[in-house]
């Protein structure tokens, strides 16, 4: 069951409005598991841009979590450059 907070539903569709209106991003992130598991897993992944060729790649051990956010470091220091 959903609950919604105690305000006029104008207000919670103006919010869900402004968080439906994200800039996206040109770039996807792939991530691969080459080998390993658990915190000796072995993750490559690949940063795509909007036409699929590969812009940055790299390589990360642990969880998946912790190499998907080495990704997104990674993706947004792309899209730093790509804003100057």
């Amino acid at each position: 069951m959903l609950l919604l907070p105690h305000f006029p539903l104008s207000s919670w569709a103006e919010v869900l409005h402004k968080a439906g209106m994200s800039e996206q991003s040109p770039y996807q992130i792939k991530l691969r598991l080459k080998g390993g598991s658990g915190p000796n897993a072995n993750w490559h992944w690949e940063i795509h841009d909007a036409d699929g060729k590969v812009v940055k790649t790299g390589s990360a051990v642990g969880p998946e979590h912790k190499a998907f956010a080495t990704a997104r470091i990674a993706k947004e220091k792309l899209e730093k450059n790509q804003s100057k």
